[in-house]
């Protein structure tokens, strides 16, 4: 469970708490109700590259997945050649 501490506190000691948070962090306290929780930081973003490799199947070109999300969003109409967005009842075809 993580430790709270009302803010005024967490101001006065904050360098010596980042050395000590741990995986469960600190949550940090306002008048009592929690407003900010300070945690461990997990991993090097060098290790998040590639950590999906072999897990996420992409099929298709990603790039044409984004147009069309945005053609969605913005409700304009996409000219694809990719067969499965063009199968999709939700994306605006040209």
């Amino acid at each position: 469970m993580p430790k709270t501490l009302p803010a005024s506190q967490f101001k006065e000691r904050c360098l010596a708490l980042l050395d000590q948070v741990d995986a469960d962090g600190i949550i940090i306290t306002k008048r009592a109700k929690p407003v900010a929780k300070l945690v461990a930081w997990e991993r090097a973003s060098g290790e998040l590259l590639g950590s999906l490799r072999g897990k996420v199947v992409v099929k298709g070109d990603p790039a044409d997945e984004i147009i069309a999300a945005t053609s969605v969003v913005h409700k304009l109409p996409l000219l694809t050649r990719d067969r499965t967005i063009r199968r999709s009842k939700l994306v605006p075809l040209a």
